[in-house]
């Protein structure tokens, strides 16, 4: 069973409760216009620095900087709402831009 878009994305509403501007990009948004199964999560957060996406993303996962000279944080959600672990995402950083 698939976990759904709004479930998977349920968890990275506080950031955008916190200030940050969240922007699909990357892998998801060519399989949707390919009219593919979208198999990963890859997010822009733009007005919140990297320490703060971490704090606010720990709460309901894991989350790991794979990335840190970059801004890059790995994120592996706790299970899903039917019990399934859920996509991990990938969360770009850019406290700069707004």
């Amino acid at each position: 069973m698939k976990v759904s878009y709004d479930e998977i994305y349920d968890c990275l509403a506080p950031l955008a409760e916190a200030g940050g501007k969240l922007y699909e990009v990357g892998g998801p948004v060519r399989d949707r216009l390919m009219q593919r199964p979208v198999k990963d999560r890859d997010v822009l957060c733009t007005g919140l620095a990297m320490s703060r996406i971490s704090a606010l993303l720990k709460p309901y996962g894991k989350v790991a900087g794979v990335g840190k000279s970059f801004g890059i944080i790995k994120f592996s959600p706790h299970r899903s709402r039917d019990g399934l672990i859920r996509s991990s995402a990938r969360v770009w950083a850019a406290p700069g831009l707004s």
